[in-house]
């Protein structure tokens, strides 16, 4: 036990005295405040019991007494003028008798007798036997019953009203002088409270000055101490003198400091890394160094674990000490998805390096064989499968077609093809889905040591862009995973793509040796091509030279031929009698048939060779018509023969297509018409095809028939077909009875082409023949609509452009007509006009040639000079100033006409002379050579009189008779 002495020196005790001194004294300040309140409260029962109650219900009582008064007013007002009252008379309701009932228990109850009291309740009384003898009244027979009424209760309640005031103040004055002492009571209490109040504080005081002195100086000696510990200083004891209380507790912190410099010294080591040490655990309750051992404890874990993991090891685990435990926690989740990432890692490491060795593998491969092989090979052992096979897909025959294998017995190998929906690899190739097959009996793994059935077995169609390319087969003896599975499912198509490419390869190598064969005869064919295209450009260059020579050659004299024929038909002078103007005039025929001859030969040679030129036009049917049948009057009219046209009716008036061409090939089937018919008709109709006609010709065209027919000598049947061919005709014997060349039809079933249409003949022997073109409506589409290309009166308008590309016909120029003056051209006569001995200067190396062209020109009044070639027709000029016009050759020796021309622009006195060039060669670009170096008009040979005759008009005036 201890001593008084340290009972005294306990800060305990010392509290509890002080504490005890001032709870005496508030325990006396507290009875006293009590006995106080216990009366203030009792007054306050008596004031809130008695006294408000009964002046709250004299005041309702009041308050009825006024509003039934007031009531009853109003009724006296509203019914003092009606003979029977209205409405009922207010009157005193039950709860206003209760009152006053109220008001007796009340005064009873608190033993308050008061006479004014009594006095209300005897007038109520009475009162209320009024009230109830007027209520039984089983009618009112006149207004002035209620009025008695009221006056015999006006005293009742003047008697009732005033003693209630009465009452009222009465009580009043009670209820004041209560309150009076209640708030001399409070102040009492309040003084005592004050007083003791005042004495509590000085006690409170001198105790907080004895505490003070035994407790905060302990306290800051302690606060010191502890800030430093606070602040991680370990190194100062706490040394405290005073109370027993605060030595004991000093002594307890010196413990903790020890305790906690152990703890430090620990996890000071423990930061460097050394998770040996251990706190040294003082009783079972040392929860710091049990925590700070356990804490050791993990962190050792911890360490041995992340060196596990480092080493690549995720199989080992740290088990949480309990839910709250969130280091061991994460670390098992972080273990756990490290373990799981690995996992996936190494899964996809496996699917990206099968699927780069495998796309390596087979596009190093480009036969077809090898690489079904080298694939089946690559997939099995990467898949680490027991067999398998690659089968190919041959569309031509429906069929499966082994590609390669993988440790398939000699019997599966037996079996090359496999149609489709026969077994599970044509069931899967048929159904184009894949097929798994778990504990299959009917696939064997086989070795040299064992034997067993696949466990499972899947079946996996090819596609390329949607197409079967092939089934592969694999079989195992485990289960499918889904990664095997992805990995067959994504190489697929890069096997499909790599099939379908050596696929590709075998067929394009073996159509490149087809070609290599191919080629080599080609080139062989070819050799002997340019052989013969060498010798044939040589035999055209010679064809080419040859045509156009015979050209010059048979029209120059043929030239002279008809002029002088024509002079002599013309018979002038009249020296000639009618045989011999007959004969002339066959002379003229004659010739004229040798140019035609000429003309077909060299046009049939340009349709031939594709050359001719279209110019397409918009032509009017009928103009055309009508100028198509002119040239043809004269001729029917010689043979006593009907001329017929029409035109169907809905036709346009225009239509657009080469009228030169068009007008060509109908006068060939009208001349021909003409030629073959003695007797009856020939008619050309124009109009509509019969939809027969035309189921060959594209539809998106209109098309009109322009159908020659005649009643002539007809065409048998087997000769139908040849008398389109060049130089046939349906009569070719000896003894034919029409002449002919046989050209035109063929030239006309060219033009027919080159215009999109067709010519068809109907013919019956010895009745007459059919000859129908067809061609579009609107051939082409003009640049301008309103523009028609019209071609003045010639011989024949220019047939096609020049034929330079082909060797037969690159030299030879087209044979036409020249471009007339506007003037009508006609046989002029010395009638027409007459010159007076004006000088032509006639250039020409055939002497021929200018003895024909002078005779004729005399006759006209003109003065002949004639020169041989350029040269002398320069020195001719030189001598003669006054030559009015020069017909110049060019084809000529010495000088030829070119350089004539050339010679004579280059003199300014003579640059105003007309050069009309005349050449019977023809060749290409000779009248553009020729107006270019200075001729002012050109003529080719044989030259038309009439034309001739229009051109000099046009450059040298003449007197017109």
């Amino acid at each position: 036990m201890l001593s008084l002495r340290t009972k005294q020196n306990s800060l305990s005790f010392r509290v509890g005295l002080g504490f005890t001194t001032i709870a005496i004294v508030l325990i006396t300040a507290l009875v006293m405040t009590i006995v106080q309140v216990a009366a203030i409260g009792n007054q306050i029962t008596q004031v809130s019991t008695t006294e408000l109650p009964s002046i709250k219900m004299v005041t309702n009582l009041l308050d009825s007494i006024e509003e039934l008064q007031y009531e009853q007013k109003t009724w006296l007002l509203t019914n003092q003028n009606s003979a029977f009252p209205l409405a009922p008379l207010p009157l005193f309701k039950d709860d206003f008798f209760q009152t006053i009932s109220n008001m007796n228990i009340i005064s009873s109850n608190n033993i308050i007798n008061s006479p004014e009291l009594q006095q209300i309740q005897n007038d109520l009384a009475t009162l209320k036997e009024k009230q109830d003898i007027f209520a039984n009244l089983s009618s009112i027979s006149s207004k002035e019953t209620p009025l008695l009424f009221i006056q015999s209760i006006r005293p009742l309640i003047k008697s009732i009203h005033d003693n209630a005031v009465t009452y009222r103040d009465a009580r009043q004055s009670e209820l004041l002088g209560s309150l009076q002492q209640i708030n001399t009571r409070l102040t009492t209490v309040f003084s005592v409270a004050i007083s003791f109040l005042f004495i509590g504080l000085i006690l409170c005081g001198l105790m907080a000055l004895l505490l003070i002195r035994s407790i905060t100086q302990p306290i800051y000696k302690l606060l010191n101490s502890t800030k430093k510990l606070a602040t991680g200083s370990l190194g100062e004891d706490f040394t405290i003198i005073g109370s027993l209380e605060f030595e004991e507790l000093s002594q307890s912190l010196n413990n903790v400091v020890t305790t906690l410099r152990s703890v430090a010294n620990v996890t000071e080591k423990m930061a460097m890394g050394d998770y040996s040490q251990r706190v040294v655990v003082k009783s079972p309750n040392d929860q710091l160094a049990i925590s700070v051992n356990q804490m050791l404890g993990n962190f050792n874990q911890i360490v041995n674990q992340a060196n596990l993991i480092a080493n690549g090891d995720y199989n080992s685990e740290i088990i949480p000490r309990s839910e709250v435990d969130k280091l061991g926690t994460s670390l098992q989740n972080m273990t756990q998805m490290l373990r799981q990432n690995k996992l996936f890692s190494d899964n996809q490491n496996w699917l990206k390096d099968g699927l780069a060795s495998f796309a390596q593998l087979i596009g190093e491969t480009q036969n077809l064989e090898t690489l079904g092989q080298r694939a089946i090979n690559e997939i099995c052992r990467h898949t680490n499968a027991g067999c398998g096979a690659l089968y190919i897909y041959n569309e031509k025959n429906a069929i499966l077609e082994l590609l390669g294998t993988y440790a398939l017995t000699e019997q599966r190998q037996m079996q090359k093809t496999i149609k489709l929906g026969i077994g599970i690899i044509g069931q899967a190739g048929l159904d184009k889905q894949p097929i798994l097959l778990k504990k299959s009996t009917d696939i064997f793994i086989t070795s040299a040591t064992i034997e067993e059935a696949a466990e499972t077995l899947y079946c996996i169609p090819i596609f390329y862009e949607k197409s079967l390319m092939g089934v592969l087969e694999i079989a195992w003896n485990h289960d499918l995973n889904d990664l095997i599975k992805q990995y067959l499912d994504s190489l697929a198509p890069m096997l499909a793509s790599h099939m379908q490419a050596a696929y590709q390869q075998k067929i394009t190598e073996k159509l490149l040796n087809e070609q290599k064969l191919l080629t080599e005869k080609l080139q062989a064919q070819q050799i002997e091509l340019q052989e013969t295209a060498a010798e044939f450009s040589l035999a055209s260059k010679y064809k080419s030279e040859f045509l156009a020579n015979m050209s010059h050659e048979l029209r120059t004299p043929l030239n002279s031929l008809i002029i002088l024929a024509k002079l002599f038909e013309e018979n002038r002078e009249h020296t000639l009698n009618k045989d011999q103007v007959e004969s002339a005039k066959i002379m003229v025929k004659s010739g004229h048939d040798l140019l035609t001859l000429i003309n077909d030969i060299l046009d049939l040679a340009k349709v031939e060779a594709g050359k001719i030129e279209i110019q397409f036009g918009r032509v009017r049917i009928a103009d055309f018509l009508e100028s198509t049948m002119r040239n043809f009057n004269h001729v029917t009219e010689d043979k006593h023969l009907q001329l017929l046209t029409e035109i169907a009716p809905s036709l346009p008036v225009f239509i657009v297509t080469d009228e030169q061409r068009v007008s060509q090939v109908l006068r060939n089937l009208l001349s021909n018409a003409i030629k073959f018919t003695e007797t009856g008709y020939v008619k050309l109709l124009i109009e509509r095809p019969k939809e027969s006609e035309i189921r060959l010709l594209p539809p998106e065209q209109r098309y009109l028939a322009f159908r020659v027919s005649d009643t002539g000598v007809g065409i048998p049947k087997n000769k139908q077909e040849l008398v389109f061919q060049a130089f046939q005709q349906a009569d070719g014997t000896t003894s034919r009875k029409y002449g002919g060349t046989g050209l035109g039809l063929s030239i006309s079933t060219q033009f027919a082409q080159l215009l999109k249409g067709t010519i068809s003949l109907e013919s019956t022997e010895s009745v007459g023949s059919t000859f129908t073109l067809i061609i579009p409506e609107n051939t082409a589409l003009l640049e301008n609509e309103e523009e028609e290309t019209t071609t003045a009166n010639s011989e024949a308008n220019q047939t096609a452009k020049e034929v330079v590309s082909q060797p037969s016909t690159m030299n030879i120029a087209p044979i036409t007509k020249p471009n007339l003056p506007v003037e009508e051209s006609h046989t002029h006569s010395q009638s027409d006009f007459k010159y007076h001995n004006e000088q032509v200067l006639l250039v020409d190396d055939d002497m021929r040639n200018v003895y024909a062209l002078s005779h004729v020109l005399k006759t006209f009044g003109l003065n002949i000079l004639a020169a041989g070639n350029g040269q002398l027709a320069l020195d001719i000029l030189s001598k003669n100033p006054d030559i009015k016009l020069i017909l110049m050759d060019i084809m000529m020796p010495v000088m030829d006409g070119y350089q004539a021309i050339a010679k004579i622009r280059e003199n300014p006195a003579l640059q105003h002379i007309p050069i009309i060039a005349t050449t019977a060669k023809a060749m290409q670009g000779d009248k553009e050579k020729c107006i270019e170096i200075g001729a002012t008009d050109f003529l080719p040979k044989p030259i038309d009189i009439d034309s001739l005759l229009n051109l000099i008009k046009k450059w040298i005036p003449a007197d017109v008779k």
